[in-house]
């Protein structure tokens, strides 16, 4: 969900670069744009906090488990809330547009400034959910110590704040904001030689720039995350190993130190010379060697099988193939009596936007939800003794309990309720009974592979598609 948030965030305020001016422009003052903007979610930040702090004394009176998943639904609507908010302060009341009739428009400090209220109530939520959280590790406290496993202290308040700011939040805002940058100064420099910023060129150069941002920002990404070298050891030769067997090029084996307080692994980077492994401390220190080496397998999959490619160019065929025709539509509705009212065409720009992004939004989790079960059967395959090259393998049993238990592990370790249903990974449940479907069939022919397969060729459908919807458009422009 924060992931999310943060990506609505900005594209709220590159929405309302498409639009001339704010829906309400002119027709509030400076201190209703401010009191709009910001005093309606600090009532709902105090309602919320309200009902986790009731919550709490649920769970510490009766241990309820209701009252936890109440104070998850509740981080949810409020998180959501915050959005809404921000969309209306944008693109309706002005927030932006009187950030910058005070301090002007350098690049990138007044949208910072505006996207602050959002990303504070991230952190917000993190503030009022420590509690909860601190309750439900401590729960958990005794039966660790009986299992002889290791014990970390829980971070204070303020710790976990920006510990989990620096997880989630800045992780995607620093890149973001990179870009948003670039794009910013591109169209002043360009605009300083003669170039249009709404040509082809402009958009050559934002493209261009967005890339490289990505390209080169893992080792910052890295760095947020507090990580450092994986020392020698069999565990860092395992993961060695998964990596040169699959002929996955990494720079460097990273240990992300998280203070014991998350379980997790990831890949991060598109080049070789600049892509990471990244394992937790407490994914180390809480799960048997080959339930590690079955993690590292799943990330070592995403890259083997190029799903972030294929994520990103779901992306961009959504965008094409529900973009033009939703214009069309909004073009055919502008053209009855409807169409004559005020603010008629930038309301359609901001439905039609809002709508793919919507879709956009839906299709992205679709794609992402089934690339992860491939790269759990990634895992159970390498596990299984498949390689390049080699034939006759089945998946075995041990392999696929391997799998099912680091997915337990962690869904217990990082409190996660195994049946609860996540946008980008589905359910922790589902995905073990897809591994478990998966013991004694062929390992070079898995019926989730070709699933992937036909996602991939609907990505290029979508692509080709949404190709002929632009060219067409193009073609009836007088």
């Amino acid at each position: 969900m924060i992931h999310v948030g943060v990506i609505i965030a900005f594209l709220t305020v590159y929405l309302r670069e498409a639009l001339s001016a704010p829906m309400l422009a002119g027709r509030l003052t400076t201190s209703e744009i401010v009191v709009l903007s910001i005093v309606p979610l600090i009532g709902w930040g105090g309602a919320y906090h309200v009902y986790v702090w009731r919550c709490a004394r649920r769970i510490d009176r009766e241990g309820s488990h209701r009252a936890v998943r109440g104070t998850e639904r509740a981080t949810r609507m409020f998180m959501i809330a915050a959005l809404v908010q921000h969309a209306a302060a944008v693109l309706v009341f002005g927030w932006l547009d009187l950030v910058r009739s005070w301090i002007g428009n350098p690049v990138l400090i007044d949208e910072l400034i505006v996207l602050l209220t959002p990303m504070l109530a991230m952190s917000y939520a993190y503030f009022v959910m420590y509690p909860i959280d601190r309750r439900l590790r401590e729960a958990a406290l005794l039966s660790r110590i009986e299992r002889g496993e290791p014990v970390h202290p829980f971070p204070s308040r303020t710790r976990f704040v920006l510990l989990s700011t620096r997880q989630h939040v800045l992780f995607l805002l620093v890149p973001l904001g990179a870009i948003l940058a670039w794009n910013e100064a591109s169209v002043f420099a360009l605009d300083a030689v003669g170039v249009d910023g709404q040509s082809a060129i402009a958009s050559g150069v934002q493209m261009g720039g967005a890339l490289i941002v990505l390209v080169l920002m893992p080792p910052v990404l890295c760095r947020l995350w507090d990580t450092v070298p994986l020392g020698e050891g069999e565990i860092r030769d395992a993961i060695r190993e998964t990596c040169d067997a699959h002929r996955v090029r990494v720079r460097e084996l990273l240990l992300w130190r998280t203070g014991g307080t998350m379980v997790n692994g990831a890949v991060i980077g598109i080049l070789p010379r600049l892509r990471y492994v990244v394992i937790t401390d407490a994914l180390l220190e809480m799960l048997e060697p080959e339930q590690v080496a079955a993690v590292a397998a799943h990330e070592v999959g995403h890259v083997r099988r190029r799903h972030m490619l294929w994520l990103a160019l779901s992306v961009l065929g959504a965008v094409m193939v529900l973009g033009t025709p939703l214009g069309w539509g909004v073009n055919l509705v502008l053209g009855t009596p409807a169409g004559e009212l005020p603010m008629a065409e930038e309301s359609a720009v901001v439905i039609v936007l809002g709508l793919t992004l919507l879709g956009v939004l839906v299709a992205m989790g679709l794609v992402s939800r089934r690339f992860e079960w491939q790269a759990d059967a990634f895992a159970v395959q390498h596990l299984s003794g498949m390689r390049p090259g080699k034939e006759d393998v089945s998946i075995s049993p041990e392999a696929a309990a391997a799998m099912i238990g680091a997915l337990r592990r962690v869904a217990r370790l990082n409190a996660i309720d195994p049946n609860r249903f996540t946008w980008r990974h589905g359910s922790i449940r589902t995905r073990q009974k897809r591994i478990a479907a998966l013991i004694g069939e062929p390992a070079d022919a898995l019926d989730v592979d070709r699933l992937a397969g036909w996602v991939k060729l609907g990505c290029v459908a979508c692509l080709v598609v949404g190709a002929c919807f632009i060219a067409l458009d193009l073609s009836v422009i007088p």
